[in-house]
């Protein structure tokens, strides 16, 4: 693997290194395989979780944070999840 790189990740402000395989020459991140993949407002995961946790409604999350009830639905699934797993562990 050699390093090839870098790019900036807006969703947590982070710089993220990119490599590359010599024999096959795909190109991986730093991120790749990682729980948070793919997700385009990490810094919502645990305000989210935080304020569910108090017993606040999935609608008046969304209000506080400023975002989509629909995306605060999808992060307590992911979330959910996510505590299964640390549970299990």
């Amino acid at each position: 693997m050699i390093r090839i790189g870098s790019y900036f990740r807006k969703s947590d402000s982070r710089y993220i290194r990119r490599w590359k395989c010599r024999g096959c020459k795909k190109t991986v991140s730093e991120a790749t395989g990682t729980a948070c993949f793919g997700q385009n407002k990490r810094r919502v995961n645990f305000p989210v979780l935080k304020l569910l946790n108090k017993g606040m409604t999935e609608r008046g999350v969304a209000w506080v944070l400023g975002i989509n009830p629909k995306t605060v639905a999808r992060k307590k699934k992911f979330l959910s999840d996510q505590c299964l797993l640390k549970k299990e562990e």
